[in-house]
């Protein structure tokens, strides 16, 4: 990053052409999202396994391609989910979700995409997508560092204008509030994220996904979305979860989450 504190690295990577940038607002606490208004594709973001059609062309109009979004190797952005390695059934469960309004998420222009999206897809086009990316490895893109200039927030950016890697600044002491609000099992705010997503947080079966080394940005919103009642269907077990969780507490899980190796 040049030495460059984060705010005004972002304003320089703000005003490049080639970057979007997003600024979602949660109890007046801010996520700062840059990421590549354009996709990413070869070298080491190409996935190794054949991609279907639905994945890499889509279905014109009614259908975007996966991976012009998630990219080829299902490690995902900033605004969406990392696909890869997870299981059929639950990538199956979350589109039925999407079809019928139990993710509803914040109403950004993703998630309405989304929705679009899943409404309009075939099983044969959900079941093609999600065998595909079940046999895709898990990949985290990011680092998280502190930094006093980060506030009461996460600034997540590219490190380049290349893309493919992400660096998300957090203020000094949220790691290690996140460990312990993520690992204590004896904590009267909330329950041990290994009592559900296993001991290396790399999910169980259909119902429960893999946390470790997602970008943090796209945790918070999902507690967050979980906790507003925007994100339900078999996510309702959550709820509890996250019932007595400040944002402040959601971003420092988020944060030390992150770090984590899928």
């Amino acid at each position: 990053m040049g030495g460059l504190e984060p705010p005004t690295q972002c304003a320089r990577v703000c005003g490049r052409k080639r970057f979007l940038a997003e600024e979602i607002v949660h109890n007046k606490l801010r996520i700062v999202i840059v990421s590549l208004a354009i996709a990413t594709s070869g070298g080491a973001m190409a996935a190794q396994a054949p991609i279907p059609a639905i994945v890499d062309k889509g279905r014109p109009p009614e259908v975007i391609a996966c991976a012009a979004c998630h990219l080829p190797n299902g490690a995902g952005r900033l605004e969406n989910a990392a696909l890869a390695s997870e299981t059929v059934g639950y990538f199956e469960q979350q589109i039925t979700n999407f079809k019928s309004g139990d993710r509803n998420g914040s109403g950004d222009n993703a998630q309405k995409t989304m929705i679009q999206i899943a409404k309009a897809l075939t099983p044969d086009e959900v079941d093609a997508a999600a065998t595909y990316f079940s046999r895709v490895p898990a990949v985290s893109f990011g680092k998280v560092v502190e930094s006093a200039t980060a506030g009461d927030r996460i600034v997540e950016m590219p490190d380049n204008q290349a893309g493919g890697t992400y660096t998300a600044y957090v203020s000094p002491g949220t790691l290690a509030k996140g460990k312990e609000l993520a690992t204590s099992e004896t904590s009267d705010k909330t329950i041990a994220c290994k009592e559900c997503h296993g001991d290396d947080l790399k999910g169980d079966g259909d119902e429960v996904p893999w946390i470790a080394g997602r970008s943090p940005t796209y945790i918070f919103r999902q507690l967050t979305n979980i906790k507003n009642k925007t994100r339900a269907g078999s996510s309702v077990p959550m709820q509890m979860v996250v019932e007595k969780l400040t944002p402040d507490d959601m971003i420092a899980i988020a944060a030390y989450v992150a770090t984590l190796k899928p």
